[in-house]
């Protein structure tokens, strides 16, 4: 399974000493107790993942847990409630014991930090409402699918996010000039696998993206729940989910970017894009960053049996870094495209990062077969394509969403 990868293993004991040790080198401003709790942090492997799994998601893994969200429910209300936002898992959600646990912020730096969850709820604090969309959402549509995780429509959800910036975390520990990258390690492994390999991710620590991710503690105004990463994850709004690293540990400066099959091999796409079956070259593969721009219908659903007369078309309508700027709804033969209302986003709520819901008043005086279409435009004039860009691992598909109807 190639989708998501969004962590790395817990550090070996021994990897933990000796990191530990370094720290002491290091200026770390953490008592040696204060160390030894965060590495004695207490991770049990969940023995049932399904107790933490809300009831209503779609399965479209048990095992790790991956489930979507009802594709009708997007936008339903505007902010995803957090038991209604798909879970993405590559291993047993973790369980972490707060009192024990500690993230350990250094590397490329002055200094090394070991924050307790209280440290981090006692530091200023950035909200931010952010869509976020795991790397395979729509993976099913691409022709042919790719390996992975088969999600739908519904690997998406729009929430209020809170938490420390990135960047308060990094003038913390004092970065070095060289420290070009940010590696995050985090809790979740496979215990069946000792020989499964450490998985790790990093981001560019440029000032701009720093300054907006933050490591979230709360999702819409109460803590993580188990599934999304408590005790923190990451946040990176605009950018796809598998930089929005959960159960995090460390976060590490350094001067290049994380080495392991999680970067090196995974969420690139070619460029030039390839055909299917065409061969790969390694050099030409280029990091997923942005999400891209993409309305999805929730209303009529897909085969839905409709009366003539008039309804209301409904979706929702995302981008990454540059908001939506309109909708358009178009009946399959049609040449004319209609533009649909955006609702204004909740003034509390408004971000460039956050999704639009939008609406259309649509007749149908005729009985028989309607495909409805919707597609997006962006502020920059970026439109949904007619189809998604093929890819080997079938990532970021934002092809024009369709559904058909029948009118009786």
């Amino acid at each position: 399974m190639n989708d998501a990868f969004l962590s790395r293993s817990c550090p070996s004991a021994a990897g933990r000493r000796a990191f530990l040790a370094a720290s002491l080198g290091l200026g770390a401003t953490l008592s040696l107790p204060g160390r030894l709790a965060w590495a004695s942090a207490r991770l049990s492997r969940a023995t049932a993942d399904e107790e933490v799994i809300p009831p209503g998601l779609i399965p479209r893994q048990v095992t790790p847990p991956n489930y979507e969200t009802p594709l009708e429910e997007l936008g339903r209300p505007w902010l995803t409630p957090a038991d209604r936002l798909f879970i993405r898992s590559h291993f047993a959600i973790p369980r972490v014991d707060p009192s024990s646990w500690r993230l350990i912020v250094g590397g490329r730096a002055a200094t090394t930090h070991a924050l307790s969850l209280e440290d981090l709820q006692a530091m200023p604090q950035t909200k931010v409402v952010a869509v976020i969309e795991c790397s395979g959402n729509g993976r099913i549509y691409m022709d042919p699918p790719p390996n992975g995780v088969l999600w739908h429509h519904g690997a998406v959800g729009n929430a209020e996010w809170e938490g420390v910036s990135l960047q308060r975390l990094i003038d913390l520990a004092g970065p070095l000039r060289d420290s070009r990258h940010l590696v995050v390690s985090c809790l979740d492994e496979d215990r069946t696998k000792p020989a499964y390999p450490d998985f790790t991710r990093s981001l560019p620590n440029r000032r701009d993206l720093m300054e907006r991710t933050i490591l979230a503690l709360k999702l819409n105004g109460a803590p993580l729940p188990p599934a999304h990463g408590f005790p923190a994850r990451l946040v990176v709004p605009g950018w796809v989910g598998n930089h929005w690293l959960k159960w995090v540990s460390r976060l590490e400066l350094s001067r290049d970017e994380a080495s392991s099959v999680a970067m090196r091999d995974d969420y690139r796409v070619p460029d030039p894009p390839i055909r299917p079956g065409d061969p790969i070259d390694p050099r030409t593969m280029r990091m997923i960053e942005s999400i891209q721009v993409k309305s999805l219908i929730t209303f009529p659903t897909a085969q839905a049996k409709l009366e003539r007369g008039e309804i209301r078309i409904t979706g929702v309508a995302y981008a990454g870094e540059t908001p939506v700027e309109r909708v358009e709804v178009q009946l399959a033969g049609d040449s004319q495209w209609r533009t649909a209302q955006l609702d204004p986003q909740p003034k509390q709520y408004a971000s460039p990062y956050a999704w639009f819901t939008w609406s259309i008043p649509w007749t149908f005086d005729r009985a028989g077969t309607h495909v409805i279409r919707a597609r997006a435009t962006d502020r920059d004039g970026v439109t949904q394509p007619e189809r998604a860009v093929w890819n080997p691992k079938g990532y970021r598909w934002n092809g024009i969403h369709q559904v058909q109807v029948t009118v009786t």
